[in-house]
């Protein structure tokens, strides 16, 4: 039988890890994106079956989610595998972390290759971490920064952040969803501002963020201002919160999503990752993208890069 482990260090708090790690049903998205396409619960979350990009499908059966000891145990019980058996530890504290993957397998032919998802699944699972802990300690040592400003996303899972509209009147609009629905103006953007290597251009679009709770918005832009209006539909796009718009983009691809081009005057841009600045009285540094889903739905993801 062969045994395999392995074992990397994570600039995580071990908690924030273990948080992701337990999460059995979300391997896809806050473990290893990108090499997991889907992962989906059976029996009542006993049975787990992960999808790797690939084509490759293994039905595993979870044996114990200690969280006392941080411990995954699970076991392949449909696949290329006669015995397999494995788990995965995370050690450590709010610094820094090890995880430890061990798995005993049959026949020992597939060792070498169960030894390679291991350390891709480790690797992926450090920089997906690393990266959500580092967007959310930067923006928490801002000077002043409030945890509850609205640039505030958490780190672990995307966040529904806000829905935009185009509507045709900016000031009745405004008073209609605050007044009559009792949402409250956060801030007010004069423009958006694309920052790229050959310089900054501007988006040429004005708009409102009205607070509706729990970090959740609505964003209002004046109809017909921008090419992207969408005529006699407000409703344009939903927005979600996500810690790193790069990994977040590409595992959209990797889904079924497709680029899309953002009409921009004298400009052009296919809606990858892109720095830019809300300008207005209180400037609001940024990172976006623009995807659109199976039904062309449009979506952005977006990343905060400070609390200004």
């Amino acid at each position: 039988m062969a045994s395999i482990r392995k074992e990397i260090v994570i600039a995580a708090p071990a908690a924030t890890v273990w948080d992701a790690i337990q999460d059995i049903g979300a391997i896809h998205t806050r473990v290893a994106p990108g090499f997991v396409t889907n992962t989906t619960l059976e029996d009542g979350g006993g049975i787990r079956v992960v999808t790797f990009s690939d084509g490759l499908v293994l039905r595993e059966r979870i044996i114990s989610v200690d969280g006392d000891s941080r411990r995954l145990v699970w076991s392949v019980v449909a696949g290329p595998f006669e015995h397999h058996n494995a788990s995965a530890q995370v050690i450590g504290d709010n610094q820094g972390c090890r995880v430890v993957w061990t798995a005993d397998l049959l026949p020992n032919e597939l060792a070498d290759t169960v030894a390679e998802i291991m350390e891709r699944g480790l690797g992926l699972t450090k920089q997906t971490q690393e990266a959500a802990t580092a967007s959310t300690r930067a923006i928490q040592a801002q000077p002043g920064a409030d945890p509850n400003q609205y640039v505030f996303c958490p780190a672990s899972r995307p966040t529904l952040h806000h829905v935009s509209l185009f509507v045709a009147d900016m000031e009745a609009s405004t008073r209609f969803y605050t007044i009559g629905l009792g949402l409250t103006v956060r801030e007010e953007f004069r423009d958006i501002i694309g920052k790229r290597a050959s310089g900054e251009f501007p988006f040429g679009v004005a708009s409102v963020f009205l607070e509706a709770g729990d970090g959740r918005y609505v964003e209002l832009h004046p109809a017909g201002q921008w090419p992207m209006s969408p005529p006699g539909f407000p409703l344009n796009h939903l927005a979600l919160g996500v810690a790193d718009v790069d990994a977040a983009y590409a595992r959209a691809l990797a889904a079924g999503g497709t680029p899309t081009d953002i009409p921009i005057p004298e400009q052009r841009w296919d809606g990858t990752p892109l720095d830019v600045i809300m300008s207005g009285d209180r400037p609001e540094p940024m990172r976006m993208a623009f995807v659109l889903g199976p039904s062309r739905e449009l979506i952005e993801l977006y990343q905060a890069t400070m609390a200004n």
